[in-house]
């Protein structure tokens, strides 16, 4: 089966649906060939934007737990980053996590026609998704926030990796990851503010940020480079053929993956910057300095460890 286009962007189209995606689609793609059942499959589904293995999210757990000010049971919302020690795992950790998660699911082959049906969904929510953005940038205040735009992406992209978890050979699936890439270069250039962050250096000395946004901001793309990593990696359909990446993918991917992270790191350093200097100023307090410091440690951190995995493939 051909690869599918790349939805268009312009504006000039239907009407798209809305909602949460349908439940078939994320537990097991069984996709109905009969037309008629289709709205059946739109039950409600919320997919956060945390949705992975355990094992992620144990690690956040943990160091919430060992926070001493913050409850074990606390919410993202609750705790203290600027006593956290790391939001990721490190690559390699993570990534034998995903491909143990990997071999515990079911195959299920789809049929050419569940694929076409596959693709036409992904496309409209691809395409509904950029119209949100758009439509944001023309308004004056903020509608669709960065977090809004991730956590839809995520369920869009569990939809993506699910067909791939079921053993499915690539018929498409690695182009809407370089789509998906490519437009997050665009997306991110219009937020300004990734975290929520607000550090004053004048005479009122504050220093927050959006705990939400920050953890969420950072599991996000590590997800997404360790699912992109696998695909360049490779992995064993149903038939036992392997299903990876080609060379005129990698040719396309590597760039757009270099510039987005160069763009994602530009807008943390201003980020780090501001704590740099408000961990330097003489009248600041030795418990502010100590979380400029601590804060900056975190994000130089994360930063390293941006498609840590792509990148290392690049080579």
């Amino acid at each position: 089966m051909s690869t599918p286009p790349t939805p268009l962007h312009n504006e000039d189209v239907h009407e798209l649906p809305s909602g949460p995606l349908p439940a078939s689609l994320l537990a097991n793609i069984e996709i109905e060939d009969d037309e008629d059942d289709e709205d059946e499959d739109m039950e409600a589904v919320n997919q956060p934007i945390l949705h992975l293995p355990s094992k992620f999210t144990e690690n956040i757990q943990n160091q919430i737990a060992n926070i001493d000010s913050v409850d074990s049971e606390a919410s993202l919302e609750d705790v203290d980053l600027r006593e956290m020690k790391q939001i990721t795992l490190p690559f390699e950790e993570a990534f034998d996590i995903m491909k143990i998660s990997l071999d515990e699911f079911e195959p299920n082959l789809l049929t050419e026609h569940q694929q076409s049906k596959l693709v036409n969904y992904i496309d409209e929510k691809l395409l509904s998704l950029q119209r949100k953005f758009i439509r944001n940038k023309a308004e004056t205040l903020e509608v669709y926030s960065l977090q809004d735009l991730l956590e839809e992406l995520s369920s869009i992209l569990a939809v993506i990796w699910t067909s791939i978890e079921k053993k499915n050979p690539l018929f498409g699936q690695e182009e809407y990851y370089i789509k998906v890439v490519g437009d997050l270069e665009d997306y991110l250039k219009h937020y300004t503010n990734l975290f929520n962050d607000k550090i004053d250096l004048n005479i009122h000395l504050i220093l927050r940020f959006d705990n939400n946004k920050l953890i969420n901001f950072f599991l996000f793309f590590q997800k997404l480079d360790l699912q992109i990593s696998l695909l360049i990696d490779g992995y064993k359909d149903i038939n036992n053929r392997i299903q990876k990446l080609n060379s005129t993918h990698l040719v396309r991917l590597f760039p757009i993956i270099s510039r987005l992270r160069i763009s994602i790191i530009y807008k943390i350093d201003q980020v780090r910057q501001k704590l740099s200097k408000l961990a330097e100023l003489p009248d600041t307090g030795i418990q502010t300095k100590q979380e400029a410091n601590s804060m900056s440690n975190l994000l130089d951190l994360e930063v390293s460890r941006l498609f840590e995995g792509i990148l290392d493939r690049s080579t």
